[in-house]
C-alpha cells in the first residue's frame, strides 16, 4: 500500500499472488500486469540517489552539488491470491471436553510440603487442574518460607459422538472456512470458491475450500 515517508524503501509482495494492477506513485515498478510474484519479491522500488544542483541567480557562475536520497517508493499493486485449507472429520469419534464447571481450591506450601485448606480434593470425576504459587510479601528484607497456593480444577467429560457423512462433509467445511477466515484480509475481495470432498477413507471424510481473492499485493520495507 502506499506508505508516505522520505527514506528510501521498497514495496514487496507481503504474500505469492497474480498481478493485476499496478500504480506507481513515486519509485520505479519492478513488476507489470500479468506477472506472478513470490513473497519477499520487490515490486516497486526507489528511483536511486539523485544529484542536486542549487544556482545562486546573482552568480550564475556559483553552482553546489549534492547528491539527495530518492524518497521511498509508493504505490499500489493488486492481484489474485489464492488460498485453501483442508479438515479431516472422523463418523465416529471419541474426544475430551470441558463442561464449563470450575471449583478453586486454596492452600498453603511450606517447603515441599502442600496443606490444602479449602477443596482438598478434586471435586469432579475428571478434570483438568492447575496451579498457581503465590510468594508472601517480603517484611524487612525478610521473605517468608511460605507460598499461597491456588488449584483451579476444570470438570471434564468423555464424548462419544457418532456422524452421518453429510454431518462430517459440514462439520470439515465449517472447519476449513473458519482457518480461512483468519489468513484472508478482511479488505479482500472473494472471486470464486471452491469445495471439494476427497474419496472417503477409513471412515473419515476429507474437505478442502479453496478461495481466490483480489487484494492489495504490496507491503511497505526498507
Amino acid at each position: 500500500a502506499a506508505r508516505k515517508s522520505n527514506l528510501p524503501g521498497r514495496l514487496i509482495a507481503a504474500k505469492t499472488g497474480f498481478v493485476d494492477q499496478v500504480i506507481v506513485i513515486q519509485g520505479i515498478p519492478v513488476v507489470k500486469e500479468g506477472d506472478t510474484v513470490k513473497q519477499g519479491q520487490v515490486l516497486i522500488k526507489a528511483a536511486g540517489g539523485m544529484t542536486e544542483y542549487s544556482i545562486d541567480v546573482r552568480n550564475a557562475n556559483e553552482a553546489k552539488q549534492s547528491l539527495v536520497d530518492a524518497p521511498a517508493a509508493k504505490g499500489f499493486v493488486r492481484g489474485r491470491v489464492w488460498y485453501s485449507a483442508e479438515k479431516e472429520v472422523r463418523l465416529s469419534e471419541d474426544f475430551t471436553e470441558k463442561t464449563g464447571k470450575i471449583a478453586i481450591g486454596w492452600g498453603i506450601k511450606i517447603q515441599d510440603r502442600v496443606i490444602m485448606i479449602t477443596n482438598q480434593k478434586n471435586p469432579y470425576e475428571q478434570a483438568i487442574e492447575e496451579t498457581i504459587s503465590y510468594a508472601l510479601p517480603t517484611w524487612r528484607n525478610w521473605r517468608f518460607p511460605v507460598e499461597l497456593i491456588k488449584v483451579i480444577y476444570e470438570e471434564t467429560r468423555d464424548v462419544h459422538v457418532e456422524r452421518t457423512v453429510s454431518e462430517a462433509r459440514q462439520l470439515a467445511e465449517a472447519q476449513a472456512r473458519e482457518e480461512l477466515r483468519s489468513l484472508i484480509p478482511a479488505e479482500a475481495k472473494i472471486l470464486r470458491e471452491n469445495v471439494r470432498i476427497r474419496t472417503s477413507e477409513n471412515k473419515v471424510e476429507y474437505v478442502r475450500v479453496e478461495v481466490e481473492t483480489f487484494e492489495e499485493l504490496a507491503v511497505y520495507r526498507q
